[in-house]
Formats: structure tokens, C-alpha cells, sequence
């Protein structure tokens, strides 16, 4: 008689939709990435690394571009923001 290695073990799955999203995280419309990808956000002020308060500075998926690619540019332009010569290593 074989046993069974999973027998008495529990097993969890989770689904998420985009309502649960913006139920439990508050993103518009369930969003997955964060703020809206509309012109009106690509074109605001507000989306930089810089901030008013001295020494504090904005990385992430929310400074530039949602998702992957959107979260390694904006830790560039953070990086860039905080030393213009991290641009020049690049060269």
C-alpha cells in the first residue's frame, strides 16, 4: 500500500480579480499597476523622482512607467535625479 505524501497537508489557493484589488489596495478601477496609464498622468509634473522635501527622493513604478520596465526606469531617473554622473557610467 502506497501512502499519500500530501495526506493531511492543507492546500490554499487564492484568486484575485480587479475588484478585490481595488477593494483591499484602493487602485482606481482595480488597476493592477498603480495609477492610470492615461496622457493625463504621463504628462503631469507630479510623476518625477524629485519632491519638495529636501533629501527625498521618488523611485519606482508610479515616478515613470507601470510594471516591470516601468519600476527599472524609474529607479534609474531616482539614481540620476539623486547624481547626474550614474547617466555618464552608462555611456
Amino acid at each position: 500500500m502506497r501512502r499519500d505524501p500530501d495526506a493531511g497537508l492543507l492546500r490554499h489557493n487564492e484568486l484575485a480579480t480587479p475588484l478585490a484589488t481595488a477593494t483591499f489596495i484602493a487602485h482606481e478601477k482595480g488597476a493592477f499597476y498603480g495609477l492610470e496609464m492615461t496622457p493625463r498622468r504621463v504628462l503631469s509634473d507630479a510623476l518625477s523622482p524629485r519632491t519638495p522635501v529636501p533629501g527625498l527622493f521618488l523611485s519606482g513604478q508610479d515616478v515613470m512607467l507601470p510594471g516591470i520596465a516601468g519600476s527599472l526606469w524609474g529607479g534609474m531617473f531616482c539614481a540620476g535625479a539623486i547624481d547626474p554622473r550614474v547617466f555618464k557610467k552608462l555611456s
